[in-house]
């Protein structure tokens, strides 16, 4: 049986943590809680975590819960990322993530192609969200506000565009049924004028003959912004 000093600081503990949901014991990931500690962070109580690699770690008890963490940080380090390149990015090394030292993100410095230096966590490198120091959405933003400006009467984007509008019946740009001569209908728009390519007995002759006419009419207006804009287009 304790001494009266054992059992008053015993209930003193319980009252204190009285309304905490007790998880002593639970395993969360790699993590089984201790205990819990008179730390907070922010308006939650810390825990002390025992991980099956044998470190101890002081953890946020609803950062654990909430799945955001599920190790001592051990499991995060087995990917190494120095020296691999993602998109643009190449990895020259991890760094501490000094902002949030509550927080098991591995970061690592990366150099971009154009000679600019980021920061970035290990998800966001191997998933693809940053492939690059940001100069890429800049360049993409940019390329799409050009291809959208007028050139020679109409709009590169249009052009290249392979998007077929909902109420097209036949799936392929420029190509429509005609029920009055039970043909299918070719035809091509350029610059606000619309050319006829010719009525056809199948749904494939009038998509060759819409193909043809793209060729005709939009490959050399693309192929002379590509040679004036430093091929900044795909087609």
């Amino acid at each position: 049986m304790g001494s009266r000093e054992e059992n008053t600081r015993n209930i003193e503990h319980k009252s204190k943590y009285s309304s905490m949901k007790d998880i002593t014991g639970q395993r969360f990931g790699r993590l089984t809680a201790i205990r819990p500690t008179d730390k907070r962070s922010g308006l939650y109580i810390v825990w002390e975590f025992l991980c099956d690699c044998g470190n101890v770690a002081y953890i946020a008890g609803s950062r654990v819960k909430g799945g955001h963490i599920c190790s001592c940080g051990c499991s995060v380090h087995k990917y190494n990322l120095m020296g691999k390149k993602y998109g643009r990015l190449t990895v020259l090394e991890r760094v501490k993530n000094n902002g949030n030292p509550q927080s098991n993100r591995t970061l690592w410095l990366c150099r971009c192609d154009c000679g600019n230096d980021a920061t970035y966590s290990t998800n966001s490198i191997i998933r693809g969200k940053n492939k690059s120091c940001g100069c890429l959405s800049t360049e993409n933003i940019l390329k799409g506000q050009t291809l959208n400006r007028p050139y020679k009467g109409t709009r590169i984007s249009q052009l290249i565009s392979s998007n077929v509008r909902e109420t097209n019946g036949s799936g392929i740009n420029g190509v429509c049924y005609d029920p009055v001569n039970k043909k299918w209908r070719a035809y091509i728009t350029l610059q606000g004028k619309m050319h006829s390519l010719g009525r056809y007995d199948t749904l494939e002759e009038a998509a060759h003959s819409r193909k043809r006419g793209e060729d005709k009419y939009f490959r050399p207006i693309i192929e002379e912004y590509k040679a004036i804009n430093n091929n900044q287009i795909n087609n």
